[in-house]
């Protein structure tokens, strides 16, 4: 990946695994947890030619309720 508004830094390649997991209790609730960077990677990522380190493992849950 290139980087830079001349494109001059050269950043190396990087996977990122990351797992959802969904339950749907009846048609109006439902339950989610995501877990992002998994293997909880170091990794930089590139943004408005700004370079920041990314976020470490994230684990997220969610209850959704529908009205």
């Amino acid at each position: 990946m290139l980087s830079g508004r001349t494109k001059t830094i050269r950043l190396p390649g990087y996977d990122r695994f990351d797992l959802g997991l969904f339950h749907g209790f009846n048609g109006s609730v439902r339950a989610q947890v995501n877990n992002e960077n998994i293997f909880d990677r170091r990794y930089i990522c590139m943004a408005d030619n700004t370079i920041t380190p990314d976020a470490p493992r994230t684990i997220r849950a969610q209850i959704i309720a529908r009205f």
